[in-house]
């Protein structure tokens, strides 16, 4: 045998590890009835670098064995799910985790395969079953048509959707899309308050403000908010903001403010927002939920290291 022949070995032997690793992880996770946020953490990080390494039929099975699961890990979700329609189908159809927005994001990104799989949800927006319609009539028109269309062939699929979609909304449901924007003005609205009273409550002078105002904000217990905000790592804090579905500037400066000693680097900032954009504000407020307002998270707690107090704290800040 030549060593191109046992280099082949080597290597199916390698994808055949990977693969029984991270079938018997996440048979294992879904074997727990709440698993904690350490152990979806956990599986996040072990999956990242099995990925790539396993075959199609593989995702397929981690697929199905999740798409029901309020716990599935956010990277481990987002990666599946942006997979062909034929390994995403079970998460697309059933997953608690992917909202309305996530969903047309999906459909945006991977077109009619992704919309027709995704209309088979228990629960569907009137907008997606409108935008997968819009998509299955373009894919229908003659070539010569669809590049007669005025809408420019560079904008691409997700222009093309949100064009259709306007002028539909135009002929016949004005009145709805007038609702919706006040809803979503008084939405947005809302949404700078709570910034606002967060941001001032991390510039004060003591930490106490701001665990008040996070409490109120996330609508959490005043101890799980102080218990969030000074834990040692800032995951847990990264949750909580993205739930209240700030941008990812507003939560840096908030997390900053609260504690700049966790970003002494630029590689530290880079990380946040890395770590940010991650997880969508959907998988973050099911998280919040879990684990912190029905008192899930309280099984954590003791295995976070005690936070410094504010005395501490200057202390490493100065340092």
């Amino acid at each position: 045998m030549s060593t191109a022949d046992f280099r082949r070995i080597a290597d199916r032997d390698q994808a055949g590890k990977a693969e029984r690793l991270l079938r018997a992880a996440v048979s294992a996770f879904a074997s727990l009835t709440r698993p904690s946020r350490r152990e979806i953490r956990q599986l996040d990080q072990l999956a990242a670098p099995l990925f790539d390494k396993v075959p199609a039929e593989t995702l397929r099975y981690v697929a199905a064995v999740l798409s029901e699961s309020p716990h599935t890990p956010p990277a481990l979700l987002a990666r599946l799910c942006d997979q062909s329609a034929d390994i995403a189908a079970p998460l697309l159809i059933r997953s608690p985790l992917l909202g309305d927005v996530a969903l047309l994001g999906l459909i945006a990104r991977h077109g009619l395969t992704h919309a027709r799989v995704i209309k088979r949800r228990p629960r569907v927006h009137p907008t997606i079953i409108q935008v997968s319609k819009l998509l299955e009539a373009t894919a229908a028109r003659p070539t010569e048509q669809v590049a007669q269309s005025p809408v420019p062939a560079s904008r691409g699929l997700a222009a093309l959707v949100r064009h259709r979609l306007l002028q539909t909304m135009s002929d016949n449901e004005n009145a709805a899309a007038e609702a919706l924007s006040a809803h979503g003005q008084d939405d947005e609205a809302h949404d700078d308050d709570r910034f606002r009273k967060l941001r001032a409550a991390a510039l004060a002078e003591n930490r106490e403000p701001f665990f008040r105002a996070l409490a109120e904000t996330v609508s959490l217990p005043y101890d799980t908010a102080r218990m969030i905000a000074r834990a040692r790592t800032y995951d847990d804090l990264l949750v909580a903001l993205r739930s209240l579905d700030l941008s990812e500037e507003q939560a840096f400066l908030l997390a900053c403010a609260a504690s700049p000693w966790r970003f002494p680097q630029r590689r530290n900032i880079r990380l946040f927002l890395e770590k940010f954009r991650s997880i969508s504000r959907d998988a973050a407020r099911v998280l919040v939920d879990n684990n912190w307002r029905d008192g899930a998270g309280r099984s954590d707690r003791t295995a976070l290291p005690p936070a410094q107090d504010d005395a501490g704290e200057t202390a490493a800040l100065r340092a």
